[in-house]
């Protein structure tokens, strides 16, 4: 039996890099997962036709995940984990020249999506007797980096959020703890010019981008019981980023 066994989660993000590779984590561990994204969900609902229902979704969008809710109770009949992962970037440009549709469509899916996301679920959870929530901050939530417009703010805003939900949420049995990846090898990053991946690579530690199955794999970990007495923590999983 797996860590998950009989566990109903919800992974949004789930189309593709850390979200897609955590389903397919979720469902080997035994969990039932509804993998929520705005679009490209055919990777996702291939893992396990029986153990994967894929659902469209905007984060941002308060009544689409209001709806997203009602599926997961009524298809699921309620939840037991979220992973909280939907996010974007658009990063490249100082402040003074971020326009502000793009400043408006970050915070918009980074901070008012997760903030949706558990405004909805968190009742699911409640009415589960308990369960584990994981959202998705970065490194950025500890450190700026130069040029990265709306995301560095949103993620930091993530790991408090994080915390607050797991101060306000403890007596129902409910843990939320973040993650906080540093550079990891998904698709995103196969966008990058190789000359900037390799000096991405030159200032980790451990010499190499992570992967999407390694922090599913720490996804995994806070979600199950072995995690069982943590809550309100951000874990940074990020090859010695933060320290090199």
């Amino acid at each position: 039996m797996g860590k998950l066994e009989g566990r109903r989660a919800l992974v949004t993000g789930a189309g593709s890099g850390i979200g897609l590779a955590t389903c397919r984590r979720f469902v080997a561990e035994g969990a039932t997962v509804v993998a929520a994204d705005v679009a490209g969900l055919d990777k996702a609902a291939a893992i396990d036709a029986a153990r994967v229902i894929p659902i469209a979704c905007d984060v941002s969008d308060a009544a689409a995940v209001q709806d997203l809710a009602r599926q997961c109770e009524a298809r699921l009949g309620g939840l037991d984990i979220v992973f909280n992962n939907a996010g974007i970037g658009r990063g490249g440009k100082r402040i003074h020249e971020i326009a502000l549709a793009d400043w408006d469509d970050v915070v918009s899916v980074n901070l008012r999506g997760p903030f949706l996301v558990l405004k909805y679920t968190l009742p699911l959870l409640m009415a589960a007797g308990g369960g584990a929530v994981i959202n998705t901050a970065s490194t950025s939530a500890f450190k700026a980096v130069a040029g990265n417009g709306a995301y560095t703010p949103t993620k930091a805003a993530v790991a408090q959020l994080t915390a607050m939900a797991a101060a306000e949420y403890a007596r129902d049995g409910i843990r939320v703890n973040g993650i906080a990846p540093g550079p990891i090898d998904t698709p995103i990053y196969e966008t990058i010019p190789l000359a900037q991946r390799e000096a991405i690579v030159k200032m980790l530690p451990l010499g190499r981008m992570g992967t999407a199955d390694e922090v599913a794999g720490l996804v995994a970990f806070l979600a199950s019981d072995e995690a069982g007495f943590i809550t309100g923590t951000t874990y940074v999983i990020d090859g010695g980023r933060l320290i090199g």
